[in-house]
């Protein structure tokens, strides 16, 4: 059992990966959260019918010294439409909380500085998020604990209610010009704009199915900020067989080292997005594998659009 005990209730999502969910249940556990809300997408096939089961039972035959409510699908709702209908139903119940999937392991230092921030943060509505990832690693962590960003980080976050209520799945704003021209504004570089523009437009057109850019997109619009650790306290052991869309296990975003964060933390004195860590989060993922970037040149030559 961990020294700290988590004061805000966690939301975690699972589906078929039972020995993954194990492990990520092991360390909320660990942090003993009031409240453990469990979403489950039903399977999507036949073959999925036993995992989804299995991957069910890490909860329901768990005794635990919390309290645990679950929202289990019938059927396969896929996973848009699941972590919508899921989010909506935490936040008709709880004002903030904090979101793990079944693939996502905090450190456990993670909760207290997530329990830290909610609360530091509650009344501002610049800060729409709080994220445990540091897709960098580390970053100037010699002057603040934190900073802040306008690009998210959906493996292990927290917000409010209030600041959920501006999430889309339709994107609707999307089509009217002068949002986009906000956004242009907000980001502040063409390079940045331009890698939004064409996830957005692909997402709104339903190429790609990503909840997250939807998330981004509302953020993006309200010049919403995330509050960043200086060090990463999110790994990702989703990478591979099984996963949805994280495939790849020699990926450069897979099973990124994590550190402990230290309390208390210390705070920077102002609420204004770091652009420099902006500036090399889109660098990295631009970054492609030289059998991508041939294949990019291709399409370019073909003249069909990529991300």
């Amino acid at each position: 059992m961990s020294d700290y005990s988590a004061e805000t209730p966690v939301c975690l999502f699972i589906y078929n990966r039972p020995e993954h969910t194990s492990r990520v249940v092991d360390t909320i556990a660990n942090a003993s959260p009031p409240l453990m809300l469990v979403i489950a997408d039903g399977p999507a096939s036949d073959a999925d019918k036993d995992l989804c089961e299995r991957t069910r039972a890490e909860i329901t035959d768990r005794d635990f010294d919390f309290e645990v409510r679950t929202n289990f699908a019938s059927f396969n709702l896929g996973l848009p439409e699941r972590f919508t209908t899921g989010l909506n139903w935490v936040f008709e119940q709880v004002t903030e909380a904090i979101i793990l999937e079944d693939d996502i392991v905090p450190t456990q230092s993670f909760f207290q500085y997530c329990d830290i921030l909610l609360d530091h943060f509650r009344e501002d509505e610049r800060v729409m998020e709080i994220t445990g990832r540091n897709q960098l690693g580390r970053w100037k962590r010699s002057e603040y604990d934190y900073h802040f960003s306008h690009y998210g980080g959906i493996w292990g976050w927290a917000t409010w209610r209030d600041a959920w209520k501006e999430y889309d799945q339709r994107m609707e704003l999307w089509d009217q010009d002068i949002v986009r021209d906000r956004i242009r504004d907000v980001l502040a570089d063409d390079s940045q704009y331009r890698y939004v523009e064409r996830v957005y437009d692909k997402t709104k057109q339903g190429e790609i199915s990503s909840w997250g850019y939807r998330w981004g997109f509302a953020r993006n619009r309200n010049h919403g900020l995330s509050a960043v650790p200086a060090k990463n306290l999110i790994k990702n052991i989703g990478f591979g067989e099984g996963a949805t869309n994280t495939t790849n296990t020699a990926h450069k975003f897979a099973n990124k080292e994590t550190y402990e964060m230290s309390f208390p933390l210390t705070h920077p004195p102002f609420v204004a997005p770091d652009r420099e860590y902006d500036r090399r989060f889109h660098e990295l993922r631009q970054t492609r594998s030289k059998p991508r970037r041939i294949l990019d040149a291709l399409l370019d030559t073909a003249g069909i659009k990529k991300l």
